[in-house]
This record gives C-alpha cells, sequence and structure tokens, in this order.
C-alpha cells in the first residue's frame, strides 16, 4: 500500500511540472503543465458530480451539502486551472514579442532615424575542436 502511495505521489509530482520544449529556446513557462490540464479534469467531474447530488430532490439534506461542497471545489479547481493558462498565455506573448522584436530588428530593414550603413553582426563563435588523444594508463587492466 505504501508503494503505491509513492508512486502516487512521484507521478503527481512528475505530471506538474512543465514539459521541456524540443527548441532550447522556448522557456518552460510557455508551456501548459500536465499537472493543470489534469486539475481542470477532475475539477469538471467533481463539478459535475457534486451538481447532480445536489440537485437530486431524492437525495438526504447531508448528500446535497456534500453535493454542494463538491461542486464549489470542482469550481475551484478549474478557476486555479484557469488562472495558470492565463499565466502561461501571458509568458507566450512576451515571448513572442521579444522573438518578433529580435528577428525584426537583425534581419529586418533598419529604423528611419538610423543610417543604411548599420555595423555587422557579431560573428559566430567557434567551438574549438583541439582533440588531443589521452595516453593509456599502464596501470588501467
Amino acid at each position: 500500500m505504501r508503494r503505491i502511495g509513492l508512486f502516487l505521489a512521484l507521478s503527481a509530482a512528475a505530471g506538474c511540472a512543465r514539459p521541456q520544449h524540443p527548441n532550447p529556446y522556448v522557456p518552460p513557462e510557455t508551456q501548459y503543465s500536465t499537472g493543470s490540464t489534469l486539475m481542470a479534469a477532475g475539477g469538471l467531474m467533481s463539478a459535475a458530480v457534486g451538481a447532480s447530488l445536489a440537485q437530486n430532490p431524492r437525495a438526504s439534506k447531508s448528500t446535497q451539502t456534500a453535493g454542494t461542497a463538491a461542486m464549489g471545489a470542482g469550481v475551484g479547481l478549474m478557476a486555479a486551472s484557469l488562472i495558470d493558462a492565463v499565466q502561461v498565455q501571458q509568458e507566450r506573448e512576451k515571448w513572442w514579442k521579444l522573438t518578433y522584436a529580435f528577428y525584426n530588428r537583425y534581419f529586418g530593414p533598419p529604423p528611419v532615424n538610423e543610417p543604411e550603413d548599420r555595423p555587422a553582426l557579431p560573428p559566430i563563435p567557434e567551438v574549438p575542436f583541439n582533440f588531443q588523444e589521452i595516453p593509456p594508463n599502464d596501470e588501467d587492466p
């Protein structure tokens, strides 16, 4: 039982992390987290079940109260996921503006108030490939 609980806790912690984009220049803040998506889905299911329990005329008062509480918790989970989605969208907009400004500045036409002859872009840094063969050690088997 402890192993299953530990596994579920580790899975939840790993699921809440933001995925890494294949392009290293894209920050992870611009990616939707799996935990937020699961939180929205759980909130939707909780709100639906809670609403059906709260609106059942044959249910007892305590069941209707529990249904109302579940519906409120589900709406809260969906709201938290929505807040995360809004923050991710704001980060994406900032990243797109920065990317557009970079490409427009370096690969677009020169600005109106600058002279035509811009200084050249800095050269691409070269990685030195000075590999030297390491002499074998006599003590190695």
